[in-house]
């Protein structure tokens, strides 16, 4: 009597895998184009509430300690007071937002699915450097450029209260937003759709657009600012490091604020 032989290893993998459906790769990354740029009007809107929900109070206490006559038009640095901090608000709000959307979306490590991974020590102060090279290259060309005396950031910057706030926000609170949005939302987004090279520029002169208003669309201001942007956006995309695009700019800033003090 002949004995049937067993199935081989091989057969056995075959009849496994015949019940086993295909694994789908997880999307990366977990949102699109469309869903970041939504994220702009968004901003808007709930940052405009949050400054009326801090204004309106200082206009309260302004009109009755009659600093503020009926039907006079404030000072724009009332208006930047409560504007920063309503910022600053509205952008916590969104990051925490989009981090129970990703967790729902499996992204559970919410700074390994935005590209969060310090640089190494020496890295980090070599890069420091590199920022405030570029700042103070920047800062000496922007000294030769006309800009129009009342520009907005000028106007607010009259006011030291506002000044010492926009120094606070400009070295930690905009660094980390604008990179989470611009280089860790945007860039890999249009980076799956449109490639490298195209995610680059786009993310760059979005950027810079964004800030035009600031300079009074002073063009000159506009295109160095668009040149470090490139340099900072070509970093991001060479490290695929969001953290080290964001000391890049916290030395930037600081290095542009310590410049600015001294001139």
């Amino acid at each position: 009597m002949v004995t049937p032989s067993s199935p081989q290893p091989e057969e056995d993998e075959l009849q496994k895998a015949a019940f086993v459906l295909p694994q789908v790769p997880p999307r990366e990354p977990a949102w699109g184009v469309l869903e970041v740029l939504a994220l702009v009007p968004v901003s808007f809107v709930l940052t405009i509430l949050l400054t009326l929900f801090i204004l309106i109070p200082i206009f309260v206490l302004m009109a009755l300690h009659g600093t503020l006559s009926p039907g006079a038009k404030p000072p724009l640095a009332v208006f930047a007071r409560a504007a920063l901090p309503g910022q600053a608000l509205a952008y916590l709000l969104l990051i925490a937002a989009i981090k129970l959307v990703l967790a729902r979306r499996g992204r559970h490590d919410f700074l390994k699915a935005i590209h969060w991974s310090w640089p190494r020590p020496k890295f980090a102060v070599g890069l420091s450097g590199v920022a405030v090279i570029v700042a103070l290259v920047a800062n000496a060309i922007s000294s030769h450029i006309e800009v129009p005396p009342n520009a907005p950031i000028f106007e607010m910057l009259k006011d030291k209260v506002v000044a010492e706030m926009f120094v606070v926000f400009g070295i930690s609170v905009a660094p980390f937003a604008e990179e989470f949005y611009f280089r860790g939302l945007l860039f890999p987004a249009l980076q799956r759709r449109v490639g490298t090279t195209a995610s680059v520029l786009i993310t760059s002169l979005f950027f810079a657009l964004i800030h035009t208003s600031q300079v009074a669309n002073s063009l000159g201001p506009v295109v160095i600012l668009l040149i470090v942007v490139l340099f900072l956006t070509i970093f991001r995309a060479r490290t695929g490091s969001l953290a080290a695009s964001f000391v890049f700019h916290v030395a930037y800033n600081s290095t542009l604020f310590i410049a600015g003090a001294f001139s």
